[in-house]
């Protein structure tokens, strides 16, 4: 949690991305609402994530240990396939889709909404971590 970092009033996490490039990601108000619920759930000192703080973002049960990316690629593939249940009957086209969802799609989504939403391309392929804008043209 120590890679949440505040702005003025805005929010960002610190990752290490594709490429191993170290960016930025805003974080939404929603985000950062339900980031503090689940930090008193847990009995964490203050509800905003602390300087250098090394409780892990997703941890285990313990909340000493993180869990591993294949879990959280289980969990994703879970909720997608969840998802794609409740679509099966009146979207199945849909349903598909996100039945072979992953973790990457949810990139290239991120993305495409950014851009649909009205955001600049400059910051879209900041934010994607894209060297190329021509690479963020393609969304």
């Amino acid at each position: 949690m120590g890679n949440f970092i505040q702005r003025e009033d805005n929010w960002f996490l610190r990752v290490v991305g594709k490429g191993k490039k170290v960016r930025e990601v805003p974080i939404p108000n929603e985000l950062l609402t339900a980031l503090a619920d689940f930090r008193i759930r847990i009995d964490l000192p203050s509800p905003q994530p602390q300087f250098r703080e090394k409780t892990p973002l997703i941890p285990m049960k313990n909340l000493k240990e993180s869990i591993t990316p294949r879990r959280i690629d289980q969990i994703l593939k879970w909720a997608f396939h969840l998802g794609a249940a409740e679509l099966e009957q009146g979207h199945p086209r849909k349903a598909s889709k996100l039945n072979s969802a992953s973790a990457h799609w949810l990139r290239h989504s991120y993305v495409t909404y950014l851009l649909e939403s009205g955001a600049p391309l400059k910051v879209a392929q900041e934010n994607a971590g894209h060297s190329d804008i021509g690479t963020t043209m393609l969304y």
